[in-house]
């Protein structure tokens, strides 16, 4: 009996031992399923108005990637600008 919650105990362990020196890592994969739960949620088609342009039927999946990247990009760009 003692054996089996040493074991637990060295798991807890070394699993708190990995989450404190790991946080970025852990932080990304929490995100990367939140950003995988929204997407797979979205995969109806929808229609984009823009201007003159119209886009019938596109996946909301598409327009969120879309999204997500030009944000991404946006926020590179920036960082760099300032950094200068």
């Amino acid at each position: 009996m003692e054996d089996s919650s040493e074991q637990r105990g060295s798991r807890l362990a070394r699993a708190a031992r990995f989450a404190f020196t790991h946080p970025v890592g852990i932080a990304h994969t929490i995100l990367y399923f939140v950003v995988a739960i929204v997407v797979l949620q979205n995969l109806e088609p929808t229609k984009i108005d823009f201007l003159f342009w119209s886009i019938p039927e596109v996946p909301k999946l598409v327009v969120l990637l879309l999204a997500m990247l030009l944000g991404a990009l946006l926020w590179e760009l920036a960082r760099r600008l300032i950094r200068r």
